[in-house]
């Protein structure tokens, strides 16, 4: 079944997160993605899914990706390029 893309706000659809913008935006394929920026400056550009065989297909779900990819670069200076085995069972609702 086909799923109706995500509509998106650039004006509310972002949050502010240890010192980082999370701005989403759509996916490639419809779903949501996002947009990591510190200051006015673009660090991170997701368009593609960043979960294998997971569609973010909620707001609150790009937000909790995103936020885990600050963390870690916080941990460490570089964003992961994959999650750990088992994250998408934090999701609110995950589409496998």
């Amino acid at each position: 079944m086909r799923h109706k893309p995500v509509s998106l706000d650039p004006l509310k659809d972002k949050i502010e997160y240890q010192h980082f913008t999370i701005r989403l935006i759509p996916t490639i394929d419809g779903y949501y993605g996002f947009d990591i920026l510190r200051g006015e400056k673009l660090v991170l550009h997701q368009t593609e899914n960043p979960l294998p065989n997971i569609r973010l297909i909620e707001k609150a779900d790009a937000y909790l990706a995103a936020k885990w990819l600050i963390n870690e670069y916080q941990k460490s200076g570089h964003f992961p390029r994959v999650f750990p085995p088992g994250f998408e069972r934090q999701f609110h609702s995950s589409s496998h």
